[in-house]
C-alpha cells in the first residue's frame, strides 16, 4: 500500500472508494517529494528553531518573589526566557561564556538562587552555566494539568540554551527534586560529560530517576547529609545511595557528609545576604566542611571536563623520573577522615572503549566511594 492509502493491482494504483488510476510511479514521486520535504522541514527544526524567546530586560525576574529569592542588581543583561518542548516559558539566568556548560536545577522551595554562589564560581572558572525556575514557579509558566512534575523536560530546556549558545559539552547538576529530574534528563542529553546528584530523591510522582540513571554511563558525583530529612534522617541518604548504585558509569563517586544539609546548602558558603530557603552555616566547623566539599566538586568538574589532565600527567612523569613509584595525587590529606574504597568493574575493557570513543581520558576505570566527615 502507498503512503496516500492506495492499493497496487498490475502496475496500476487504484484509489479506495474511486476508480481513477495512477501509474505506479506516481505514488514513488509522491513518496520522494514527501521525504525530501520532511527532511528539509526536519533540518529547519535542528538548526534554525530557536527555544529562546526573550533575554536581557525582556525578561520577568522578579514577578512574584518573596524577599531574598531575587537576584541581586545587575544580572538582568544575563536574564533568558525559554520555552520546554510541553510549552512551558520558563525563566533564569546564563552566567559566563564557553563551549563547556553546565545545568543548575534548583530543589524545591529553594529557588534558582541557591546555586548562584557555586554559580558564579563556575563561571569564573571558565565555564558557561544556566539556572532558571522551574514550570510552576514564578517567574516561570505554567506546566498543563498532569505535567507539573516534569521537571526533567525544563532541565532537557535548558540544556538546549546552553547548546544554542555554542556549548559543545555539558555537566547536569541538580539538587532534591531538581536533582531527580536532573537524573531523569541526564542520559537524553548527547553533549554530557558529568551528572551531578545532590540530596535527590529516587522517584518521584511522574518520573523515575533509578531507571534513568542504569543509562548515564558518564563520571558522575553523588552526595548527601546523613541526617538529612526532617522526620525520619537518613531516607534521603538511602535515596542517593540507590542512585549511584543504579549509576552505570565506571567514574563515580559518593559523599556521605555528617549533618543536615540538603541540596545545595551543602556546597553554600555565602558571604553574605539570603538565597531562599538556603540554611547558611552557623559554626566554623560547618563552613569549613562545606567548602571542602564545594572543593571537591569543582575538582570534578574540572576533571569530567578534561582540565588538569595535562599537570596530573606531568606531575606523574615527574615522580617516575625521581624514581617513585606512587604518583603524586596533590592533594593534602592530613587529619582527614574520609575513606576511600576502590574496586575493579567487571566491564573495564569496554569502559576503556567507551572513554576513547568520546574523547575523555582513557584511565584506569575506578569506582570511588567518599565518605566525608
Amino acid at each position: 500500500m502507498c503512503p496516500l492509502g492506495c492499493v497496487q493491482i498490475d502496475n496500476k494504483v487504484i484509489r479506495e472508494g474511486r476508480h481513477k488510476h495512477m501509474k505506479k510511479t506516481g505514488c514513488l514521486w509522491v513518496l520522494l517529494l514527501m521525504l525530501t520535504f520532511g527532511n528539509t522541514m526536519s533540518a529547519h527544526a535542528q538548526n534554525d528553531y530557536s527555544i529562546i524567546i526573550a533575554i536581557g530586560q525582556d525578561v520577568p525576574t522578579e514577578d512574584g518573589l518573596p524577599e531574598g529569592y531575587g537576584f541581586p542588581e545587575g544580572y538582568q543583561e544575563n536574564a533568558v526566557q525559554f520555552v520546554t518542548e510541553d510549552g512551558v516559558a520558563l525563566c533564569g539566568y546564563v552566567l559566563g561564556t564557553g563551549s563547556r556548560g553546565i545545568t543548575l536545577g534548583h530543589a524545591r522551595g529553594w529557588g534558582l538562587k541557591s546555586w548562584l554562589p557555586f554559580g558564579e564560581r563556575l563561571a569564573e572558572e571558565g565555564y558557561q552555566v544556566i539556572l532558571w525556575e522551574f514550570r510552576d514557579i514564578a517567574p516561570s509558566g505554567s506546566a498543563a494539568a498532569g505535567m507539573s512534575q516534569r521537571w526533567d523536560l525544563d532541565v532537557l530546556a535548558a540544556a538546549q540554551v546552553l547548546r544554542e549558545r555554542g556549548v559543545t559539552e555539558i555537566i547536569a547538576m541538580g539538587a532534591s527534586y531538581g536533582g531527580t529530574a536532573t537524573a531523569v534528563a541526564a542520559a537524553e542529553i548527547p553533549e554530557l560529560v558529568g551528572v551531578v546528584i545532590l540530596s535527590a530523591p529516587a522517584h518521584g510522582m511522574e518520573i523515575d530517576a533509578i531507571s534513568a540513571m542504569e543509562s548515564v554511563t558518564a563520571p558522575a558525583f553523588f552526595a548527601v547529609s546523613r541526617e538529612d530529612w526532617q522526620n525520619a534522617p537518613g531516607v534521603y541518604q538511602e535515596h542517593v545511595e540507590s542512585l549511584y548504585e543504579a549509576c552505570r558509569s565506571d567514574q563515580k563517586e559518593i559523599h556521605i557528609a555528617e549533618g543536615s544539609d540538603h541540596g545545595t546548602d551543602m556546597i553554600t558558603v555565602p558571604e553574605e545576604g539570603e538565597l531562599g530557603y538556603a540554611v547558611l552555616p552557623k559554626t566554623q566547623e560547618e563552613r569549613k566542611a562545606r567548602e571542602e566539599l564545594a572543593d571537591e566538586l569543582m575538582g570534578f568538574v574540572n576533571e569530567a571536563f578534561g582540565e588538569g589532565k595535562a599537570e596530573e600527567e606531568t606531575a606523574v612523569s615527574q615522580d617516575a623520573a625521581a624514581g617513585s613509584l606512587m604518583p603524586s595525587t596533590g592533594k593534602d590529606t592530613a587529619g582527614s577522615e574520609e575513606v576511600l574504597q576502590e574496586k575493579e568493574p567487571a566491564d573495564s575493557v569496554a569502559g576503556e572503549a567507551s572513554r576513547a570513543q568520546k574523547g575523555r581520558p582513557n584511565v584506569k576505570p575506578k569506582i570511588h566511594i567518599r565518605k566525608t566527615a
